[in-house]
């Protein structure tokens, strides 16, 4: 599945995935080949109630300086740790809700105003912690990542979430992690 606020980059990819369909073209992914046999369009307009459910897990890492913030201890001074299930929840959504902030208002150039200090996300349901290899600038790298469900009611501001169902939450994006999947609730 692709996804990414960028309409024209979806419609892009989606033709060029069609024509390998028709020529029956390989795709390579790694050492990977793969042949496309079906291509679907899916809209994903978020209508409250819903919940989103991670797809792949969430990434978010955590600098020195606000670690030690929240008096975490490190067997190392490390640059920055990855959220886990023993930290404090209020950090993992303090960081989620920067991260989505952040990306919103570098993609589209423009700022919506916070309309309260209460948090963004407010029903959130703690899955499974999970630790992956990743291969980054040619060295494989341990990162550990977190799946949710992530229940609204009621949103302020649905342009902001959509934005993050889009482009996926928390880091790592553009390697897969962040994917969320829309569960209506009737």
């Amino acid at each position: 599945m692709i996804s990414s606020p960028s309409k024209d980059f979806v419609r892009y990819v989606g033709s060029k995935l069609i024509e390998m369909k028709e020529q029956k073209d390989q795709i390579r992914i790694g050492s990977l080949r793969l042949m496309v046999t079906d291509t679907r369009a899916f809209n994903t307009e978020l209508k409250p109630p819903f919940t989103l459910i991670t797809g792949t897990p969430i990434i978010m890492r955590i600098s020195k300086e606000t670690y030690r913030k929240y008096n975490i201890e490190t067997k190392h001074p490390y640059a920055y740790v990855y959220w886990r299930k023993e930290y404090p929840l209020e950090l993992f959504i303090r960081q989620l809700e920067e991260n989505l902030w952040s990306k919103y208002a570098e993609s589209t150039s423009k700022e919506i105003a916070r309309e309260s200090e209460l948090s963004f996300f407010q029903k959130l349901t703690f899955k499974k912690q999970i630790s992956t290899r990743i291969y980054l600038h040619d060295k494989e790298q341990i990162v550990i990542g977190s799946l949710w469900e992530l229940s609204f009611d009621n949103v302020q501001n649905l342009e902001l979430l959509q934005f993050g169902l889009d482009c996926g939450l928390g880091e790592r994006n553009s390697m897969g992690f962040g994917f969320m999947n829309v569960k209506r609730i009737s």
